[in-house]
């Protein structure tokens, strides 16, 4: 990682935001009017309770660096595809430990 000199934070134009981490995941609230946190991850948290995210790694297997011909969004786009089918598609991934667990509740 690259290292920049501290540069005053009243001269960058950044806006504060509101942001929470929860399970590794960070949630920030653009708009500053978004309901408390708490009370927005609820249904989420205890729907993925029975999850042990401790366990969860990283999979250096799939480090690397890839050169896309795309937009951005059509990058973001394909990889969020696939979030939809344990619900719509189920007959697609009902080997996926994830997808199993999501089709039994």
């Amino acid at each position: 990682m690259h290292h920049a000199p501290e540069a005053p934070h009243d001269q960058l134009g950044l806006t504060p935001v509101r942001s929470e981490c929860w399970n590794g995941f960070v949630f920030v609230d653009m708009s500053g009017t978004a309901v408390d946190f708490d009370e927005h991850i609820r249904p989420t948290a205890d729907r993925l309770a029975p999850v042990d995210f401790t366990l969860f790694r990283h999979d250096r297997e799939i480090d690397g660096s890839y050169t896309v011909h795309a937009n951005c969004k059509t990058i973001v786009e394909h990889f969020v595809e696939s979030y939809h089918v344990p619900q719509v598609h189920p007959e697609l991934q009902t080997t996926e430990r994830l997808c199993l667990f999501l089709l039994r509740r």
